[in-house]
């Protein structure tokens, strides 16, 4: 009896012992070790990375290029990118995990001279009282500009699509996306956009080395320019290396209507993958 006894004790104390030793993490006990302020000013955001600016490397990171193409004769063009990352925080958990978090922005822009048409109906552009008998609620934004109109076409941008991913490295090697969130801002007159959407998602092995796939996507709607959206937590993290597929991110989607008449279809890709294509 004595001996049973005993062995009951054994196993409890193992038991107790192992909720102690997985603890760190599941009790949320830890120190934060680094922390800063994230950027989000969109000129700051872009002179960083057009300075190569980034706390991870850019090369590593795989970021595709946006484009536009024209709907119409389905002309396709790449669109000038830039991208920055940022590590905003690391924790230090009491079972010596460590968790860091960061935050990786891409940004999309389309300059007036890629709507460019061969066309005399772009001179309409210059037309103010065509510009006034559009419809200027939300879903069509007509902000009149006589800088950028007098040339005829924007040389600095005339719709950017901005998104940022947040995520965290577990284990070394595991991404584990948190947020997604992003915006349109159109600074030339006589562009709209509407159809928003975005799509977000993560694929690849998880740590027990088993095939993972998670994929999720919403809507905008007219009168809204912005998203925020919380990953869904009970995705598994992914193990970012060149050895096994991967792929981890956040892409938008929009058609963007020019006062000559023509539409295109812009997207925005913020997605870190080794997959070919």
């Amino acid at each position: 009896m004595k001996k049973v006894y005993c062995l009951v004790l054994v196993l409890m104390l193992c038991l107790t012992m192992g909720n102690v030793a997985f603890a760190g993490i599941e009790d949320g006990s830890f120190d934060i070790t680094y922390k800063k302020t994230p950027i989000k000013d969109l000129d700051k955001l872009i002179e960083r990375a057009k300075n190569g600016v980034s706390d991870l490397d850019l090369d590593k990171l795989n970021i595709k290029k946006g484009s536009l193409k024209n709907m119409k004769t389905g002309n396709t063009q790449e669109l000038p990118t830039y991208v920055t990352s940022q590590h905003v925080e690391t924790k230090k958990y009491n079972n010596g995990k460590t968790v860091k978090r960061y935050a990786i922005t891409a940004i999309t822009i389309a300059k007036g001279n890629h709507f460019k048409n061969k066309s005399d109906k772009v001179s309409l552009i210059n037309d103010k009282t065509l510009l006034a008998s559009y419809d200027s609620s939300p879903a069509f934004i007509l902000a009149w500009d006589d800088g950028h109109t007098s040339k005829g076409y924007d040389d600095t941008y005339s719709v950017a699509s901005v998104t940022t991913y947040w995520y965290d490295i577990v284990d070394g090697s595991f991404w584990d996306l948190d947020i997604v969130e992003g915006y349109w801002e159109i600074d030339q007159s006589g562009i709209s956009i509407s159809d928003k959407y975005y799509r977000w998602g993560q694929s690849g092995t998880n740590q027990s080395m088993v095939p993972v796939q998670y994929s999720d996507s919403d809507t905008v709607s007219d009168y809204d320019f912005s998203f925020y959206k919380n990953v869904d937590s009970s995705w598994d993290p992914v193990l970012i290396d060149n050895n096994f597929n991967y792929s981890i991110g956040v892409t938008t989607f929009a058609t963007v209507h020019h006062v000559d008449g023509s539409e295109w279809s812009m997207t925005h890709p913020n997605v870190k993958t080794n997959y070919s294509g």
